[in-house]
């Protein structure tokens, strides 16, 4: 697949700009913007059924005595899920970004696309778990603190395990805060990793979901009125993590 069609995926966690930089990618009129698939772990689900079918029911099925190999179930996979992608970009090249799922199941995605670019943005955790909490609580939607901090903690080593193999080729690491700062110049160096022609976008918001929003000004201090004990056990879970990325964990 040449890089006029291969697709672009954007992987991070929510509230850590992947509708920030995908929306704004897509202004090139060079991606078609599919927003979030969720369908990449149901796929993985059917993968790892056929493959544990494959394995260990050889005498009821034919896949195995029929040489139906795993490997030829997850490429019918992957062109299901492309032509499935194709079909709603219209045929043209497209940007997908599908919170959590792209990057929590990134092996089985590049199985499933192994020509296309990827972008992985990470945010400070405490930054990226209080936009959440700013985001669901007033709507009433579940937050659990632990399990997001522990959620953060993960996707970083993730993150650390794609920037220290250098499994996917194609691969680009993007810093939130490193966009707030120089946007202009670390976006054209993005669209020259994607091989669309460079433009001058005007950027989305970054925080998105509070655009009418008084906090807006305030969205990457809101962990500050944390108390105390919250900031322990974050840095608890995820305090590892922080320190590798470069983040301060004194304050």
């Amino acid at each position: 697949m040449t890089s006029e069609k291969a697709p672009v995926f954007v992987c991070g966690l929510p509230r850590s700009g992947t509708t920030w930089i995908s929306k704004t990618l897509c202004e090139s009129g060079e991606l078609v913007y599919l927003n979030e698939a969720w369908m990449l772990e149901k796929f993985l689900e059917m993968n790892n059924w056929y493959a544990d079918v494959h394995d260990n029911w050889r005498g009821i099925t034919p896949w195995a005595k029929k040489g139906v190999s795993k490997e030829f179930f997850i490429g019918q996979l992957a062109k299901l899920y492309g032509n499935l992608l194709y079909a709603a970009s219209a045929g043209q090249r497209f940007l997908e970004k599908t919170p959590n799922w792209n990057l929590e199941f990134i092996h089985f995605l590049h199985q499933l696309f192994p020509d296309a670019y990827y972008i992985l943005i990470y945010r400070d955790g405490r930054n990226q778990i209080a936009s959440i909490e700013a985001n669901r609580v007033p709507k009433g939607r579940p937050f659990d603190f632990a399990k997001l901090a522990r959620k953060w903690a993960r996707s970083m080593d993730i993150i650390k395990e794609m920037q220290d193999s250098q499994l996917i080729e194609k691969c680009r690491i993007l810093r939130y805060e490193d966009l707030l700062t120089d946007f202009d110049g670390i976006f054209q160096s993005v669209c020259n990793f994607v091989e669309i022609a460079p433009f001058q976008a005007k950027p989305f918001q970054a925080n998105s979901s509070f655009a009418n929003s008084s906090q807006l000004k305030n969205f990457n201090q809101r962990w500050r009125d944390w108390p105390k004990d919250r900031i322990e056990q974050y840095l608890e879970i995820a305090g590892r993590q922080m320190a590798e990325w470069g983040y301060e964990i004194g304050d």
